[in-house]
């Protein structure tokens, strides 16, 4: 059975994080991810387009995929 606890403090900080950096990138930046499949990172940068209000492009390009910060 799974005990059930009051008073226990919710954490502080940010609850969203990724391996990527998303919430570093300035406008026109970018960062390449060797061996990423398209379809993975473009989902990601719309996540985090949504969830920081910024809009990233990915591409795919020799070796792995690219992605932009546009806005």
């Amino acid at each position: 059975m799974i005990p059930i606890e009051s008073n226990v403090p919710f954490p502080a900080g940010r609850m969203w994080s990724s391996k990527y950096p998303w919430s570093s990138l300035e406008v026109n930046q970018s960062f390449f991810v060797p061996g990423a499949q398209f379809r993975s990172m473009q989902s990601g940068a719309s996540t985090a387009g949504r969830k920081l209000g910024r809009t990233f492009r990915a591409r795919t390009v020799e070796g792995g995929v690219r992605v932009w910060r546009l806005a």
